[in-house]
């Protein structure tokens, strides 16, 4: 296992971002309404908890999640209303080049299992995310699915960024 100390500075910056880039990026996906986005940033909160209780032993993720929660994980961002589709397609290209960067990093570094389990824990601060607030269609009149299309494409390009094959994507 790797612990803070070996990485530089710039390399633990790269590594907190997707941590922190995630859940916004999902969230600004789609207008989930004011309460439907307060669900989706909350759920970030509540999405780092489960990942760092899911990934107890991983010294790594412990600390990148102590610390993101330090540098503002889940905190509204103030909205500029002009332009908000250049805000969010640039939030996800900086997510995405964040991601393949990370991993990068991860497999130069990091034992075969941190990098793997960093991985599930960005993609699953996502999905944590889309579930939280009904923005997907409906399907042949029924309930709405919670997960939109959108957030679902977002999600698909971040495991993509990430290296993780479709077949063990659970979107």
């Amino acid at each position: 296992m790797t612990t803070k100390a070996d990485y530089t500075p710039q390399e633990w910056e790269l590594l907190q971002k997707p941590l922190l880039m995630v859940g916004p990026a999902v969230a600004e996906a789609v207008d989930s309404g004011a309460l439907g986005t307060v669900l989706e940033y909350g759920a970030i909160l509540d999405a780092a908890i489960t990942v760092r209780n899911q990934y107890a032993s991983n010294v790594l993720l412990q600390a990148l999640l102590r610390d993101a929660q330090l540098h503002g994980l889940g905190r509204l961002p103030d909205r500029q209303k002009e332009q908000p589709g250049v805000n969010f397609q640039h939030l996800k290209t900086e997510l995405l080049s964040s991601c393949r960067g990370a991993v990068d990093l991860l497999h130069a570094k990091a034992p075969r299992q941190e990098a793997m389990e960093y991985t599930y824990a960005v993609l699953n601060i996502g999905i944590h995310v889309a579930n939280a607030a009904r923005d997907g269609e409906s399907v042949a009149g029924g309930p709405r699915q919670r997960i939109s299309e959108a957030e679902a494409a977002v999600l698909r390009e971040v495991s993509e960024a990430l290296g993780i094959s479709e077949s063990s994507t659970p979107v």
